[in-house]
């Protein structure tokens, strides 16, 4: 296939699995060259890790939904990527793009995403980064794609940067602990941001508007923000817990399905949830885990509950009650609760994040939900 059907495509395949809903949004997707914007990304073969540049072999490859990896960090870690056109796709939609839409997008990535908006929107989108060769890069793909509606600044995100003021909307391409006061100043008071929000040692897809935060149900591990968009102290454990010391049959049918409104429904009833990785279990059995010192237990999407450290079975038992508190309630999705916005304690650079999680209310004439 050419780059053309290609692109038709991957906004075909979105649109059929509902990730794409407009038809703003499928034509964008259908006008706008990945491969443009994302001339090399990483693969492993052979157990090595290396950058190819992209050839006529490998375009089928980039028009699939898939997350392409294009930089690492000093350790090997991803510090950049091209995210699955079904997330931004997702995000995009709950944006609520329109012609006319004046939108900040905080993380510019490879530009991709700014195009795609810029497609719909046809205003001009500002995108900053703090990476210079991230905005580099970004602004010379742009130019390859004759693009000229998106503008790449390099600046500190938390801050942001003016541009066609005031801003309609604010997307956030990477995961933060909150969101900065001074966003808001930029801002209509009709805004809407849509973020990977950190929460229970992941991030939770959110939609924040009318001073209220909303999950929208996705969820994921984004590349963490620099500086104090995520604070240090916020992040979750990064090395692996000891092999599983104790492990405990599920008591009821295992819960692959609802996995991530357990996840967020634990985290909301104890600040303990976080992601946990235990040394020898299968990362796809699932990382909803407590930890306490240095003790942690995972409920795995069998149901059953692996723990590990001194107290395994003070965490098993705890992670257990949290479990059987979610059945208990009826299984609540991610996307019936929501929370006000509240500045966070956080000395020099404050951040707006949601306090007192609630069960959303019934929906009812006039409710705007």
């Amino acid at each position: 296939m050419n780059d053309a059907a290609l692109r038709r495509r991957l906004a075909d395949e979105l649109r059929d699995r509902g990730a794409i809903r407009s038809s703003l949004l499928h034509d964008a997707f259908a006008a706008v060259s990945r491969h443009v914007f994302v001339p090399a990304y990483y693969r492993t073969a052979d157990g090595r890790t290396q950058l190819r540049e992209i050839d006529e072999t490998d375009l089928d490859a980039v028009y699939r939904d898939r997350t392409l990896v294009t930089r690492l960090d000093g350790s090997g870690a991803p510090s950049s990527s091209s995210t699955a056109p079904s997330t931004m796709a997702f995000m995009l939609e709950a944006l609520d793009l329109r012609p006319g839409i004046r939108v900040l997008e905080i993380g510019c990535g490879t530009g991709y995403n700014a195009a795609l908006i810029h497609m719909v929107s046809g205003c001009e989108v500002v995108t900053v980064d703090p990476e210079p060769a991230l905005v580099a890069a970004a602004r010379q793909a742009l130019r390859r794609h004759g693009l000229t509606g998106v503008r790449c600044e390099v600046a500190d995100g938390y801050a942001a940067v003016a541009g066609p003021q005031p801003y309609d909307r604010v997307i956030v391409t990477c995961a933060v602990a909150g969101i900065p006061p001074a966003w808001l100043d930029l801002c209509t008071p009709q805004v809407r941001i849509v973020a990977p929000l950190a929460h229970g040692g992941v991030d939770m897809l959110v939609r924040i508007d009318d001073g209220l935060v909303r999950p929208l149900g996705g969820a994921g591990y984004f590349i963490l923000a620099d500086g104090p968009l995520y604070p240090a102290d916020r992040r979750p454990p990064q090395q692996p817990f000891g092999p599983a010391a104790l492990v405990r049959t599920a008591p009821v049918p295992g819960f692959r399905s609802g996995y991530h409104d357990l996840w967020f429904s634990a985290a909301v009833a104890d600040p303990r949830v976080t992601s946990v990785a235990l040394a020898g279990s299968d990362p796809s059995s699932g990382h909803c885990g407590l930890v306490d010192n240095d003790s942690a237990a995972v409920a795995r999407t069998d149901g059953s509950i692996a723990a590990t450290g001194p107290d395994a079975a003070g965490v098993a038992d705890a992670l257990s009650a949290l479990v059987a508190q979610w059945i208990a309630a009826g299984r609540p999705k991610a996307a019936s609760w929501y929370a006000p916005l509240s500045l966070a304690p956080i000395p020099g650079a404050p951040l707006l994040t949601a306090a007192e999680w609630r069960p959303r209310p019934a929906m009812s004439a006039g409710n705007r939900w």
